[in-house]
């Protein structure tokens, strides 16, 4: 008896444990409209200074998500670690994207909407681009 336990421990160490792959996910916001973009991220309504970020025409921001195997919890709010973005074009105009973790939703329109992983473009590897385009910016409500 102590011989197979001991073989089975042995064989367990010369084949080791499964190793645990890690990736990384990036999620890729491109400002391709004619206008100078801020980029405000927020979570549960507070605003998350450190990750406001200014885009120049052609700039992109980029938010990255660790994860193992395949780890089904990795989609664009955990890459920007908010629940909504708010964008501001040539503080004339601004859109708001959101996601409602506790009823699964999104905010319109839906096919635009940054947090949704289907909206991104699939472009290599891990990498998903998001073009924030001059539609977006005629979409976008004007900043009183």
């Amino acid at each position: 008896m102590k011989k197979s336990v001991f073989l089975i421990v042995i064989s367990f160490f010369l084949t080791g444990c499964p190793e645990e792959i890690r990736n990384d996910r990036y999620y890729i916001l491109e400002n391709n409209s004619n206008h100078e973009l801020v980029l405000k991220f927020y979570f549960q309504g507070s605003l998350l200074e450190y990750l406001t970020t200014a885009l120049s025409e052609n700039e992109n921001y980029s938010g990255q998500i660790s994860y193992q195997n395949e780890d089904v919890f990795s989609f664009p709010s955990n890459a920007f670690k908010a629940d909504s973005i708010v964008i501001d074009f040539d503080n004339l105009k601004r859109g708001t994207y959101a996601i409602d973790f506790l009823n699964a939703s999104f905010s319109e329109p839906l096919n635009r909407n940054v947090f949704r992983h289907e909206n991104f473009e699939h472009i290599g590897n891990d990498n998903f681009l998001f073009s924030i385009t001059e539609e977006d910016y005629n979409r976008a409500e004007d900043i009183n």
